[in-house]
């Protein structure tokens, strides 16, 4: 579905551009993310919290799906952390991993969000 796929896209645009004060264009209040409902501003407070932490944090598209009302993607994530993330201080190594998330959008809009990070995979790297 082009015109869902065209939405995500200028969602995921809107993050990478951090323009995180436009969420509300692309993403419901609430939302239910990973499971649990909460606030637009939560949310957006955590992708700004990766971003504070992560100034260059950056999401690249390698795959994407779309049916009648869900994205399914999996997206290559970078950045080189300088502040606290994950749980690791900032060590100057930078990383590159997968992401896999499906969003469910209701009205236009994303309304259930899940996501999967290779966290694992980010710690060895910024360990070394």
């Amino acid at each position: 579905m082009a015109g869902l796929e065209d939405v995500w896209r200028r969602y995921l645009a809107l993050c990478n551009d951090r323009r995180l004060g436009e969420l509300g264009e692309f993403v419901h209040d609430p939302l239910r993310f990973n499971g649990a409902v909460t606030s637009l501003a939560d949310y957006a407070g955590a992708i700004a919290s990766n971003i504070a932490a992560v100034p260059d944090f950056r999401w690249e598209v390698e795959d994407l799906v779309a049916t009648h009302d869900t994205v399914a993607v999996r997206l290559t994530d970078t950045g080189t952390p300088r502040g606290t993330w994950l749980g690791i201080g900032p060590t100057g190594r930078s990383f590159t991993t997968q992401e896999l998330a499906f969003y469910r959008f209701r009205g236009g809009k994303i309304a259930e969000m899940w996501f999967v990070l290779d966290d694992a995979a980010v710690r060895a790297q910024l360990a070394g």
